[in-house]
């Protein structure tokens, strides 16, 4: 799981994983706030479509729900 997705270490984390691991799993999350740039976020989203294996939440890590 990756908390904070679209923050450059996490990001690069990401792009790590997939390029050296055939069965990664990666769970993304991030609640979308205004805190980073919309368009770097926008840049780095990756389509389901590109990795199967890419699961995209947009909640916040200490919403009581997603606990």
């Amino acid at each position: 799981m990756i908390a904070r997705y679209f923050v450059d270490i996490s990001f690069s984390l990401e792009k790590h994983l997939y390029e050296n691991y055939k069965d990664v799993l990666i769970a993304a999350i991030d609640n979308m706030n205004g805190y980073y740039d919309a368009q770097l976020k926008d840049a780095r989203f990756v389509e389901p479509s590109e990795h199967p294996s890419f699961i995209f939440m947009k909640t916040h890590i200490a919403d009581k729900e997603f606990c």
